[in-house]
């Protein structure tokens, strides 16, 4: 999480190794992978491959959590201030513009010089990930381009631009097989092999066909590669022979291997189980390898002797190969599934504890249920927030709303922080009120994320007046703290924003006389991000019987622009709070800011107040 403030994200928690990590980690190994012949020839060479598998799987990051927000209005941000969303004046601070599709130049692209032609190829190129606004007419201009360079022999790299450029420009698989027919009779179509697997076009099956079929003096493994992809995403059950000769090829490097055997699992879905057991019976390679290789070849069978050799698979040590075999098992025998799911959900594997996961989820039973629980404590955050967002969804069902009740409140009363956090979001979601007091008592939490979390609930759940008092308490404490200018840490100040806020929301007026403090600049002593959300709250708290004193000073917030300004957020707060508390005969003191051209932020926030303070003494 990385909000507008700054604050990184509290919850860093280890990757979980996904099926393609752990595919694509040892895929990237190749140095170190040698052929069925090699290990033949020295029974240790496999220990290589293994040992740069592992050493793989350990570069594994760290991951961010990602939460949602369970109000009835989703924030355009996680935990976002509810100044920014109060009033709603359509103001975004701080988030990037949003990426706007770009107009590709036809002209350049038809130029007559080569160097500006290359150029806006390679510009479209950058520019995919924006998109174009005139797509269509852009692709026809540079297919004729693309034609042209292969016709008058231009130089490769002209040609490589402009594959590359007509390939971003493709939208569907009929217009991305145009770019294929422009340059299927020259060399560079190889380039465009990727894009045509990406699209399971069978436009190039042949030629990758017949790639598997040659034997060339030297080895093109990328090539093998890209023509078994190629074959695994647009071939049938006829290339069966291909993929196997492929896979049992002495030249056949480890990644080719298991290429072979993922392709081979995806077209054919029946009679391959004794494939799979004399792979698995080749003593010549390791277990993890065997392993591996069999789960591919049967991820689509569904037969009893299926499940026997995926259970056996499951009781090995290749998390890859376990991942698969478990998704096999479920998918033919769910109930089985479930059993084995109930088990491995705490299993040392990241991937089979997420796989367990996902097939508990399919179930509406509380025992099931109770069993996912488990996981809300999981130190990796995709799992906890899969738990988390399936709990929410199952809440519609009324049979289990009693069973996931125990469940938050058996987190909000343990010591796992992880388990806390997803209870907070969990009682916020269901818009549980009740649970205030607990969360009251998780303000002042050692852990960042439930500190946050709960400060946070405090603004979206009904308080209590104890509730409010103590909240009051610990701004008291806070507020006396930065006025000190103690060291306090990004959660620590951003949990003081959201606790004003929810001060502000239930019109707590003795917290007025703190509040008062944050309102003048003080070279910014009292910090923005909480002077913010002490003067919106401000605005709520006296919203209803107006405040003269505090209309003039926040004025004096929204017109301090000259050569050391206010920030603009303490400016836009201060004139939305203005057309909560002031009157009127206030407008012209702040007209300017209302003309100002192009609107800004905080004109809008003034054009606004000045239409609140208007139509309050009509």
């Amino acid at each position: 999480m990385h909000d507008r403030f700054g604050v990184s994200n509290l919850a860093h928690d280890q990757t979980r190794l996904s099926e393609n990590m752990q595919m694509s980690q040892m895929l990237g190994l190749s140095n170190y992978f040698r052929s069925r012949k090699a290990i033949q020839r020295s029974p240790h060479a496999w220990l290589i491959g293994l040992a740069a598998l592992l050493a793989g799987f350990s570069l594994a990051g760290r991951l961010e959590a990602q939460v949602q927000s369970g109000t009835g209005k989703t924030p355009r941000r996680v935990l976002q201030s509810r100044w920014e969303l109060e009033p709603d004046l359509d103001v975004i601070w701080l988030i990037r513009t949003p990426k706007q599709p770009v107009l590709v130049d036809i002209a350049a692209v038809k130029s007559t010089s080569l160097e500006e032609r290359v150029a806006t190829m390679q510009k479209i190129v950058l520019d995919a990930e924006y998109g174009y606004k005139n797509q269509p007419d852009a692709l026809e201009a540079v297919l004729e381009s693309l034609a042209g360079e292969i016709k008058n022999d231009s130089k490769r790299s002209a040609k490589l631009a402009t594959l590359s450029a007509a390939l971003k420009l493709a939208t569907n698989l009929a217009e991305a097989e145009r770019v294929w027919a422009v340059a299927e009779g020259d060399p560079i179509a190889k380039q465009a092999e990727k894009s045509m697997k990406a699209w399971k076009s069978k436009l190039p099956l042949q030629r990758w066909r017949d790639r598997l079929q040659d034997s060339p003096g030297i080895y093109d493994v990328n090539g093998v590669m890209l023509a078994i992809d190629g074959i695994g995403a647009a071939g049938d059950a006829t290339d069966r022979d291909l993929l196997v000769e492929e896979l049992f090829d002495s030249n056949s490097s480890t990644p080719v291997q298991l290429n072979s055997a993922k392709a081979l699992g995806a077209l054919v879905a029946e009679g391959q189980e004794e494939l799979a057991k004399s792979i698995r019976a080749d003593e010549s390679v390791p277990d993890w390898f065997r392993d591996l290789l069999a789960a591919e070849i049967l991820q689509k069978h569904r037969t009893p002797e299926t499940i026997e050799i995926c259970q056996s698979i499951l009781a090995g040590e290749c998390a890859p190969a376990r991942h698969l075999a478990l998704k096999t098992i479920a998918r033919t025998d769910l109930e089985l599934g479930m059993q084995l799911a109930a088990k491995l959900i705490q299993d040392e594997e990241s991937s089979i504890r997420l796989a367990s996961v996902k097939i508990l989820q399919q179930s509406d039973e509380v025992r099931d249920l109770n069993l996912q629980a488990q996981a809300l404590t999981d130190p990796n955050s995709n799992i906890r927030t899969r738990v988390r967002q399936n709990l929410q969804a199952k809440s519609k069902n009324p049979e289990l709303s009693s069973a996931i009740n125990d469940i938050i409140g058996s987190q909000l009363r343990s010591e796992r922080w992880e388990g806390i956090e997803q209870a907070i979001q969990l009682s916020i979601y269901l818009r549980q009120h009740e649970r205030v007091p607990v969360l009251t008592g998780l303000l002042t939490h050692p852990r960042a994320e439930v500190k946050l979390w709960a400060a946070w609930a405090m603004q979206q759940l009904k308080q209590t007046p104890e509730s409010l008092d103590a909240i009051h308490r610990q701004c008291q404490t806070m507020t006396q703290r930065i006025a000190a200018e103690e060291f306090l840490t990004k959660d620590e100040v951003l949990a003081t924003a959201f606790l004003f806020e929810a001060l502000g929301s239930n019109r707590y007026m003795p917290a007025s006389e703190m509040l008062m403090l944050y309102v003048p600049k003080q070279d910014q002593l009292m910090r923005a991000t909480t002077r913010c959300s002490a003067i919106f709250a401000l605005g709520l708290i006296w919203e209803q019987e107006k405040n003269p004193k505090l209309a003039k000073s926040l004025v004096q917030r929204m017109l301090d622009d000259g050569d050391n300004p206010d920030e603009d957020t303490v400016r836009y707060a201060s004139a939305t709070s203005v057309g909560r508390v002031g009157s009127a005969k206030l407008i012209p003191q702040f007209q300017r800011l209302i003309d100002e051209a192009p609107p800004n932020q905080i004109s809008i926030a003034s054009a606004w107040a000045a239409e609140q303070l208007q139509s309050a003494e009509k």
